[in-house]
């Protein structure tokens, strides 16, 4: 995606839409919650920032506003959750969305700015957790770019470097590491 706008609210309103889009298996019909990677580059970083101070903050603005209507929910996972055939079933999808709303945390909230609708409130279902998005800036520093990958994990591990680094790598003929810092 390639937001054309410097609002860092619309850009987050475009990343929760994408987010609530885009769930593992495509149509999100497997799990509620999915670990996600998000790449951006560092002109859509620089906007975000302006508001939202740590990728925590905007986790939380995304958790807000990253809902999905529970009837597309429902409809997703019933008709095409890998490895499990509801249809024909004993439970018609009327009473599994009425399943999914309970298990799910369903809720009235306001129609997202992305849906073209005459309704002001929407039944739906989060589709993040806390401490389930991994944000990298990433890529040309020129263009404005962001990129959500859902699935998968992430680990972040701490690497510490020996004091003398710089002076081991410009042996190797490499620049001190802060000139590599952005």
């Amino acid at each position: 995606m390639a937001p054309s706008t410097t609002d860092p609210q619309k850009v987050m309103e475009l990343l929760a839409w994408d987010i609530s889009e885009r769930c593992q298996f495509a149509l999100g019909s497997g799990k509620q919650f999915t670990f996600r990677t998000i790449l951006m580059t560092e002109p859509v970083a620089v906007i975000l920032a302006g508001k939202y101070r740590s990728p925590e903050a905007l986790e939380k603005a995304l958790i807000g506003a990253s809902r999905r209507p529970l009837k597309e929910r429902a409809f997703a996972n019933y008709y095409a959750n890998p490895g499990s055939r509801k249809d024909g079933g004993e439970h018609s999808l009327r009473q599994y969305s009425a399943h999914l709303g309970k298990s799910e945390g369903a809720k009235m909230t306001r129609t997202p700015s992305w849906y073209d609708s005459s309704d002001s409130e929407l039944n739906t279902i989060p589709t993040m957790r806390p401490g389930m998005t991994a944000f990298i800036i990433t890529g040309d520093s020129a263009r404005n770019k962001v990129q959500t990958m859902p699935g998968g994990g992430y680990a972040t591990v701490r690497i510490e470097l020996p004091s003398n680094w710089d002076a081991l790598m410009s042996e190797l003929g490499y620049k001190p590491l802060a000139f590599y810092k952005l």
